[in-house]
């Protein structure tokens, strides 16, 4: 997944796996960031949720999410 288009929403969604141990590194801490970004986005929607200022529907993420 391409970390960019996660938080920025630029495209591809989906990154190349390319040839190489360097390129291996990239992926590995692209995915990483990826994993990041998605936890600091639920913590924010959980957050939101207890302080009672989160939309119904983030309600309905965080409790989905955990």
């Amino acid at each position: 997944m391409n970390p960019r288009w996660l938080e920025y929403g630029e495209m591809p969604m989906f990154l190349e796996v390319m040839d190489g141990e360097s390129d291996l590194a990239q992926v590995i801490a692209d995915l990483r960031y990826t994993v990041s970004l998605q936890k600091d986005y639920i913590a924010e929607l959980q957050n939101r949720a207890k302080g009672g200022n989160a939309r119904p529907e983030d309600n309905a993420t965080c409790a989905v999410a955990g």
